[in-house]
């Protein structure tokens, strides 16, 4: 298990169970499977953590369900601008988008 061997050489501690978690939650994406274990270990507080970035899609689908107003919009909109300007590709943004709604 790759993921394993990178926590042992970076001395990151983590449970095998929260390992198990993470790569399954990552669906086969080693980049966010990297990036869970990271913020996990720094989080040390012993629950899976997953990326900004994800929180943040579930936020403007939980946004855009409960509130169809112009001035929602515009939020939904900035924050969507947000996801971009940090390199979140739209296929995948309207990817895991879809899977919440």
């Amino acid at each position: 298990m790759m993921a394993k061997e990178i926590c042992a050489q970076e001395k990151i501690k983590i449970s095998d169970q929260q390992l198990s978690s993470i790569i399954q939650s990552s669906k086969g994406n080693v980049r966010r499977v990297l990036l869970s274990v990271e913020a996990t270990a720094v989080a040390n507080d012993g629950q899976v953590v997953g990326t900004d970035w994800e929180a943040e899609i579930k936020d403007i689908s939980s946004q855009i369900l409960k509130d169809q107003t112009p001035t929602s919009l515009l939020a939904i909109r900035a924050k969507f601008y947000d996801l971009l300007t940090h390199c979140i590709p739209p296929s995948i943004i309207l990817k895991v988008k879809r899977h919440l709604i």
